[in-house]
């Protein structure tokens, strides 16, 4: 693992006062990302991913944030944080990551303009789940609930999931769950923001599903209704997931007559099971993106243009 590095170096150590410390540490999201939410990571023996694709061992969903960010490696003689070319850099107590920097408990790291917090955390600790202190806000309980054995999806789909943020703790269950058997999902806008951008369109246009986290607080939020609509508007396949015995208004009420909603009411893990079912039996959209569509539709012209110019030669 050590062979990766072309450069390792230590954090300034007079402006905080750290020594390296033997025990395990906690890495703790603090701010901001698009979840709104606070995210703790005990950091274990091995190598952890973080940025923002989803597939990194920790998804720091925020624009500033590369791709593929950075690197943790948690080795014998200490934990390393290794910036991977990222566009905005990797900074510990306000210094730029060259190479790789050691990590000591209560180094502050910035990845783009996320912020997170290097963390003590006991031996006794590393399995349970412990408030960070002196945050504003208490840290959600984290999303790896036993939710009985993964089962691989058979399909794997790209899938979007729309929750409002007063269901934070449930929409963060389907996408650790979700996640944990092979989809790629997209979190909505509607978790925490309003600023989609451009890139609401092209998210619509590339799932194959949108899951729809019905309750009170979905039905009253205008984010919720926009994507669910253009869910519709785009042929896009709409599972809805019901949390409470919300009516909902005629316009979303549409989706659940189209699609029976998947019942989280009484058992979550049932319903997580159910939902994964249900998803098995989504297949593709056929519909093709914009880019692969302009693609499809220049080939077509090069190749009936070839075919008049053949056909003019002949007549000659």
């Amino acid at each position: 693992m050590a062979g990766d590095r072309t450069e390792r170096n230590t954090a300034p150590a007079d402006t905080t006062g750290h020594a390296p410390s033997p025990s395990v540490l906690r890495l703790v999201v603090v701010g901001p990302v698009a979840s709104g939410r606070y995210w703790r990571q005990a950091l274990e023996q091995g190598r952890l991913l973080l940025g923002r694709a989803p597939d990194n061992d920790l998804v720091l969903d925020e624009s500033s944030v590369s791709a593929r960010h950075a690197r943790v490696d948690v080795e014998p003689d200490g934990t390393y944080l290794t910036d991977l070319g990222s566009t905005n850099g990797s900074w510990v107590n306000g210094h730029r990551v060259t190479g790789s920097v050691q990590l000591h408990a209560g180094d502050e790291v910035l990845l783009g303009r996320c912020e997170l917090r290097i963390e003590p955390l006991e031996h006794a600790e590393a399995d349970t789940a412990v408030e960070p202190p002196d945050l504003d806000e208490p840290a959600v309980p984290s999303p790896a609930v036993d939710d009985g054995p993964l089962i691989p999806a058979r399909h794997p789909r790209r899938l979007l999931v729309s929750y409002d943020e007063a269901d934070a703790a449930i929409g963060e269950r389907i996408l650790h769950r979700l996640s944990g058997i092979g989809h790629n999902v997209v979190v909505g806008r509607s978790a925490a923001t309003d600023r989609w951008g451009g890139r609401l369109l092209d998210a619509m246009w590339s799932a194959d599903a949108v899951v729809f986290v019905v309750s009170r607080a979905a039905a009253d939020s205008d984010r919720v209704h926009r994507e669910v609509h253009l869910a519709g508007a785009e042929h896009t396949t709409v599972v809805p997931v019901r949390l409470d015995d919300v009516v909902l208004p005629a316009d979303l009420a549409f989706y659940e007559h189209k699609q029976p909603p998947v019942d989280f009411r009484r058992d979550v893990s049932a319903g997580l099971s159910e939902l994964q079912r249900r998803l098995d039996g989504i297949g593709r959209k056929r519909i093709a993106r914009p880019a692969q569509l302009v693609r499809r539709l220049l080939t077509t012209a090069l190749v009936v243009a070839a075919v008049a110019a053949l056909a003019l030669l002949l007549v000659r």
